[in-house]
């Protein structure tokens, strides 16, 4: 059996977060396995991260890391089938899920994970992609839903959520991308799991808008004109 550990940024709690983590526990613990909780909470994302890997450093016996944020919904089966890629891809350091990240009301969403351009831009995986039964090798991805082995601590080096600079539309990265740069760059594996779709809670529906009827956007065009 497993030790694991829940790094769990955040301050406010869903409801609905909360039962699916209770239950998940609940499930894990009933499996035999061993669950450490390594919760945090600062007004800087960046410090945030930092200190829940220093408690997970500490822990010598840790075996596996389920990162989730406090938007996103892991349920029993979304973390089993998690736990079993990676039991059955020995090669791999983190196994991740996916999740919709909302963008302008009529640019659409993006996925939360894919892989990096010569250029270190994202790219990320496409709905047709993610129709796939297999997995997919994935160069980054949002930490709102990622499994991965204590060993993939080791490959990232020290304080690996520090910001990047370079010459991007913010100017440097955010935590999580900041991390899978590192862990990329230093040779880890790590697969997105395409059947593992989680929700993220956001205060409008996360998902592929419908499109826009041509009437009605001219319409709504003329009005903004006017």
């Amino acid at each position: 059996m497993a030790r694991i550990a829940v790094a769990m940024p955040g301050f406010n709690f869903s409801y609905v977060w909360v039962a699916h983590m209770l239950q998940l526990q609940a499930q894990l613990l009933g499996d035999g396995h061993t669950v450490a909780i390594a919760p945090c909470y600062t007004n800087n994302i960046y410090i945030t991260r930092q200190q829940i890997l220093n408690s997970l450093l500490k822990d010598k016996e840790l075996d596996y890391i389920l990162w989730v944020d406090d938007d996103n919904i892991v349920n029993t089966a979304a973390f089993a089938r998690m736990l079993d890629d990676l039991e059955c891809h020995t090669e791999a350091d983190a196994v991740c899920g996916w999740y919709f990240l909302a963008g302008e009301i009529f640019e659409g969403v993006r996925s939360s994970c894919g892989t990096f351009s010569e250029k270190m831009e994202l790219i990320h995986f496409t709905a047709e992609q993610l129709q796939s039964k297999q997995l997919l090798r994935a160069e980054w991805a949002g930490l709102g839903c990622v499994l991965m082995r204590k060993r993939a601590l080791e490959l990232v080096g020290d304080r690996p959520f520090r910001p990047i600079l370079g010459d991007w539309e913010l100017g440097y990265t955010g935590d999580d991308i900041s991390f899978f740069h590192r862990f990329h760059s230093n040779g880890g594996v790590m697969y997105c799991d395409p059947q593992v779709h989680v929700p993220h809670l956001k205060l409008r529906c996360v998902a592929p808008p419908a499109q826009v009827p041509e009437k009605q956007k001219k319409e709504e065009d003329a009005a903004v004109a006017a």
